[in-house]
């Protein structure tokens, strides 16, 4: 019994390192989707999508990481929309 005792610190200590790690991971890769929607925008369309994607997603309202709509981000829909049903997009 005392020797489980002595284990259980260390696995709540990994369990927070690991739940630490989690959290730097969706951050390190929402940012790199970012810099990847942003470095290929080329027209006006693709600019309102990542620029769209970073007021949702790098957003501390929007708890970073949140889906579309969940915080208060200003994006230009309309161009985005039409830039979603026009051929060749």
């Amino acid at each position: 019994m005392d020797s489980q005792q002595w284990e259980r610190p260390s696995r709540v200590a990994a369990a927070h390192t690991e739940s630490q790690a989690r959290h730097f991971t969706v951050a390190f890769v929402t940012l790199a989707q970012a810099a990847l929607l942003l470095g290929a925008a080329q027209d006006a369309g693709s600019r309102a999508v990542a620029e769209g994607f970073c007021a949702t997603r790098l957003s501390p309202e929007s708890g970073w990481g949140a889906v579309y709509g969940a915080g208060g981000a200003n994006v230009d829909v309309e161009t985005v929309l039409a830039r979603a049903w026009t051929d060749g997009a």
